[in-house]
């Protein structure tokens, strides 16, 4: 298992888990829920924030802080 923000680009990985307390019930709002295919994307300069294809459909830029918060497998 690995945090969201130690995910390698153009990996895809799937969540496990987002731990509630810190935001991750906005998160989870906003589509990040277990079960659901994400693929990072895109580093800012300086490596924050970055993007996140969830579901190859939305984008979203997470802060590395959010994104620490995504616990996520990879598939293959």
């Amino acid at each position: 298992m690995y945090k969201l923000n130690q995910v390698p680009l153009n990996s895809e990985c799937v969540v496990h888990e987002v731990e509630e307390e810190g935001g991750g019930l906005r998160l989870m709002e906003m589509g990040l829920v277990p079960g659901t295919q994400v693929k990072r994307i895109l580093n800012a300069p300086g490596g924050d924030p970055i993007a996140v294809l969830i579901d190859n459909s939305s984008l979203l830029g997470l802060r590395r802080e959010e994104a620490e918060l995504v616990t996520v497998y990879f598939t293959t």
